[in-house]
Formats: structure tokens, sequence, C-alpha cells
């Protein structure tokens, strides 16, 4: 009788601590990198928007354009995530553009937008200072 009580309150305690603990994030999980290409179609935009979306992060298409196989030729957007947001558009997805978010508290910057190279770049500048 002694064992099943036991047993009941650490069955018991188990559960409560397993359910009240802050899973830990990894640095995957606060910053955010996407890029815009004549890859995509209005399939993956509307997925990208709607994971964003989870994320507390808002995505407005402000104009799409398409070619005749369906895939992204044009685009202009605007994202906004917490208390800093950016746009940009291109004529030319031929060429990667995008945004890169940072939710760090401690990031030396919050959000870069363009072109995939120039983001990088400026990335790498940003993170070694």
């Amino acid at each position: 009788m002694k064992l099943l009580k036991l047993f009941t309150f650490g069955l018991f305690a188990v559960f409560i601590f397993s359910n009240f603990t802050k899973p830990t994030s990894s640095l995957d999980d606060k910053i955010i990198e996407i890029y815009f290409s004549n890859k995509l179609d209005i399939v993956d935009l509307s997925n990208i928007k709607k994971d964003l979306q989870q994320k507390g992060i808002k995505l407005d298409y402000k104009s799409l354009k398409f070619g005749e196989d369906g895939k992204l030729t044009q685009i202009n957007y605007h994202v906004k995530s917490g208390n800093v947001s950016g746009a940009d558009e291109t004529e030319d997805t031929q060429k990667e553009i995008g945004f890169i978010i940072n939710n760090n508290p401690n990031s030396k910057y919050g959000i870069i937008v363009g072109e995939k190279e120039s983001i990088q770049k400026r990335r790498a500048i940003f993170e070694k200072k």
C-alpha cells in the first residue's frame, strides 16, 4: 500500500513538472530567414505567410506576379515583427530577395532586408561588431 502511494505521488510529480517546465529555445528559433525567388509559387508564398503568422510575424504581399509556369516573377512585400519592420520589392526574382529577423534580446540588428548576398554581408558585419 505504501509503495502504491509512493508510485502515485511520483507519477503525479512527473506530470506536474513536465507540464510546467519552459522548453529551451535554440538560436535557430530566434533568427528567421526568408528569401523569395522564381522557384516559388502561390502555395509556397501562402505557406510562408502562415508559418510566420504562427510565430507572431506579419507578412503582407503588396503585389505579386507569376509567370505562365505559375512561378513568382515579381514581388512587393512588407514584414513586421514586434517593433521592427521592413519592406522590399523586385521585378526580377531570379535574384533572391528577402529578410532576416533577429529576435535575440541582445541582437545588434532587428531586421535586414534586400538581396540575399547583401543581407548575408550586412549580417556578417553586424555579427563581427
